[in-house]
């Protein structure tokens, strides 16, 4: 059963992926994704819009930053329980890369749905300043990856032993 696992890894992971996004918030005045997007633009699946001109625009919606940042965790989640159902093992034998490749895969959801659904246009190409943006994401990803890892060992900490 790898469903807890996931979801505590998962969690755990996002989390350090947020607080490290908060950190470079704070020191390098590093502006984090905002996640009332994510949520303007699930909410909108209900009225079949999955596509924006430019979700800044779009006009807000009742609920949507509770539901932006429920939809971040259960992606992190999804990417753990990815992770650990292609390696079943790796939680007994916890190493960096997977943690990492695992990262760098997760990047294919803004890159390649997320910013062209917001209207910003595959790899940010329609923002002010895409070389940033893929920047910021990658370094945001990054630090998913290392919360995947951090988090395997809280994970064996807590429950294995």
């Amino acid at each position: 059963m790898i469903l807890i696992p996931a979801v505590v890894v998962g969690v755990i992971a996002t989390l350090v992926m947020d607080v490290l996004g908060g950190v470079r918030g704070k020191y390098f005045a590093v502006k984090s994704l905002n996640y009332a997007w994510v949520g303007r633009w699930a909410l909108g699946w209900k009225d079949c819009q999955f596509k924006h001109r430019n979700i800044m625009q779009a006009p807000a919606r009742r609920g949507e930053m509770a539901v932006g940042w429920l939809l971040h965790y259960v992606t992190g989640i999804l990417w753990a329980y990815l992770l650990l159902l292609s390696i079943p093992h790796w939680l007994a034998e916890i190493t960096f890369w997977p943690a990492l490749l695992t990262g760098l895969l997760s990047l294919a959801f803004p890159f390649l749905m997320m910013q062209p659904a917001f209207g910003f246009g595959f790899f940010a190409a329609k923002t002010p300043a895409p070389r940033l943006a893929i920047q910021n994401s990658l370094i945001a990803h990054l630090c998913f990856a290392v919360g995947l890892y951090i988090a395997a060992w809280i994970y064996n900490a807590l429950f294995v032993g």
